[in-house]
């Protein structure tokens, strides 16, 4: 039971670790990176409070609507847009309550379309 191993012969296992070494650096140096430039266009944001053609409409379930910390129910919005928003509205942001209906949301996309107004953004929220 006292056998011993024979050794393990380490020149040729060195050599084959030169060899793939040897062949790994000779073809990188002949790889060639190509790119090209883009030019991207320059983003930028504004916030609600300076740019005020921006509206915040807030969905709640039951139908409900805050406008300006104001709540108001669907039936009232158009009258209600029409007598205290102005003409410069040209954006919309929309936050539905995560318990709003989806009916619901579409009811006042359409509505807003109706009164000419392009450019609606839709965001769900969990509560506010």
């Amino acid at each position: 039971m006292n056998e011993e191993l024979p050794p393990i012969p380490i020149a040729p296992l060195i050599d084959c670790v030169l060899q793939l070494f040897t062949f790994v650096f000779i073809t990188s140096s002949f790889v060639s990176e190509s790119y090209f430039e883009v030019n991207l266009p320059q983003g930028f944001t504004q916030d609600a409070k300076t740019n005020p053609k921006i509206l915040k409409i807030y969905l709640m379930k039951n139908r409900k609507i805050k406008i300006n910390g104001r709540v108001i129910f669907y039936r009232d919005l158009e009258k209600y847009f029409l007598e205290n928003i102005k003409e410069n509205v040209k954006k919309v942001e929309i936050y539905s309550d995560k318990m709003a209906k989806v009916q619901f949301l579409v009811d006042v996309i359409e509505l807003l379309q109706h009164l000419q107004i392009k450019d609606i953004e839709v965001r769900t929220i969990k509560r506010f």
